[in-house]
This record gives C-alpha cells, sequence and structure tokens, in this order.
C-alpha cells in the first residue's frame, strides 16, 4: 500500500513539473512570435511591399507586448526568457524598421542613408545590453527600442510624404534617444500612486484633439508623444528644481 502511495505522488510532482515546464514555454513562443514578425517585415520590405512591413512591426509589439505579459501572470520570468526576448527586439525593432527605411527613403542618400541605417540597430543593440545589465524598476533609461522600432514603422503609414533628409533626421535623433538617460515611463512596472498627473493632462489633450482631426495618426501619433515624453518630463522636473523655488520665493509662497 505505501509503495502504491509513493509510486502515486512521483506521478503526481512528475504530472506538476511537466505543467510547470509548459508554463515556462508558453511566454517563449509569444517572443518567437515577435521575431518571426519581424522576419516577416523584412520580408515584405524586400519584396516591396512596404505596409505590409510596418504592420509585421506592429505585429511584433503586440506580440512583445504579450510575453512580458504572461510571463508575469504565470510567474515564470527568467534569465533565458529576457535574452531571448533582447535577441528577438534587436531583430524586430531594430534591424527590420531599419532596412525598412533604407529601401522606402534612406537609399536615396546614397552612403549616408547607409550609415544611418546601420547606426539605428546598433543603438538599439547597446540600449538592450544596457537594459540587460541594469535593474531599474518604475522607468526606462533611454527610449525602447520597441517605441523606436514602432515610430520608425509608423513613418512608413503616416509620414511617406516627409523630404528624405527629414526622414534621416528623424532616426538620427531616436537612435540618440535610445542611447540616451533620458528616463521613460515604464507604465508596466510604475507605480501609480507616485505618477503625477498634471504633466500628462496637456499632452493627453493634444492628443485626442489630434486624433480626431485625422484618425490616420492612431499609429504615429502616440508613440511620437511617447517619444518626446522622455525630453518633455525632463524639462518639467528641470523647472520644478530650479525655476519653481524662485517663483515660490518671489511670492512669498
Amino acid at each position: 500500500m505505501k509503495l502504491k502511495i509513493a509510486k502515486g505522488s512521483r506521478r503526481l510532482r512528475a504530472l506538476k513539473r511537466r505543467g510547470t515546464e509548459g508554463l515556462n514555454l508558453l511566454p517563449h513562443l509569444f517572443t518567437l512570435g515577435n521575431l518571426a514578425a519581424g522576419v516577416v517585415s523584412a520580408i515584405f520590405t524586400m519584396e516591396g511591399n512596404y505596409i505590409g512591413g510596418a504592420l509585421a512591426v506592429f505585429a511584433s509589439m503586440l506580440f512583445d507586448a504579450l510575453d512580458g505579459r504572461m510571463a508575469r501572470w504565470l510567474r515564470v520570468q527568467g534569465d533565458f526568457g529576457k535574452q531571448l526576448d533582447s535577441l528577438a527586439d534587436l531583430v524586430a525593432f531594430g534591424a527590420a524598421p531599419a532596412l525598412l527605411m533604407y529601401r522606402l527613403n534612406l537609399q536615396y542618400l546614397g552612403y549616408p542613408g547607409m550609415a544611418i541605417a546601420v547606426l539605428f540597430p546598433i543603438a538599439g543593440a547597446l540600449r538592450l545590453a544596457r537594459f540587460n545589465l541594469m535593474k531599474i524598476t518604475g522607468h526606462f533609461l533611454g527610449l525602447p527600442i520597441t517605441a523606436a522600432g514602432g515610430l520608425v514603422a509608423s513613418f512608413v503609414i503616416y509620414g511617406r510624404k516627409l523630404d528624405h533628409w527629414a526622414f534621416s533626421a528623424a532616426m538620427v535623433v531616436i537612435a540618440l534617444l535610445m542611447v540616451s538617460t533620458i528616463r521613460y515611463p515604464d507604465f508596466k512596472k510604475a507605480s501609480w500612486k507616485k505618477i503625477r498627473v498634471a504633466p500628462f493632462v496637456l499632452p493627453t489633450l493634444a492628443t485626442l484633439v489630434i486624433l480626431r482631426a485625422s484618425p490616420r495618426t492612431v499609429f504615429f501619433l502616440p508613440l511620437l508623444i511617447y517619444a518626446a515624453s522622455g525630453v518633455y518630463l525632463k524639462l518639467v522636473q528641470g523647472w520644478d528644481r530650479s525655476v519653481a523655488p524662485l517663483l515660490r520665493n518671489a511670492t512669498g509662497r
């Protein structure tokens, strides 16, 4: 009788272990979906289907959002998933958008356009390497590569009429924002009790007004607002630290 109970308990533990291994696999499938969508984006780009390439990058953004949430929900986060996610992000949001923008626009600038296309994934790789080494919660240091790649892809849908040099300047600025030390909000892990609502009121209202006037900006505008939010919040913090105390002293408050 004891022997049967022991065998039953071993089988139960084996089933639990297999179930845990299966749960560990589930977030990785979303990460691989992110990687696959990035490769599909590159294939579409080489075939001249630039809208399809941009939409594939947006599909990668969806997979990227789901894999992290799934891992946290199942409590199966680990170093393997973190490294795999970075590799997928580099393809989907670094190489794929750079290739997309090069074929669509930057190739007409010759070697400077090629250099800018190469610079973008390099900045993304540096950004990801720094992210993996630093343990920061509540915010990101530098523009996340997901937002950077998505913003570049959104140019294809909304901003195709821009000048070649305007595109190149935008790519350089976005790349510099990725490797900068500017803080960006991490809404997934941020403490909502500590978030100041006032700095976000004006950008939110402006976003809603523009979306109502031009619904085509539904992909482009939120990503652009987020990319600019780091600089905006840094200016707000600089105001709080330097100008606001002077005004309080002048008014006696």
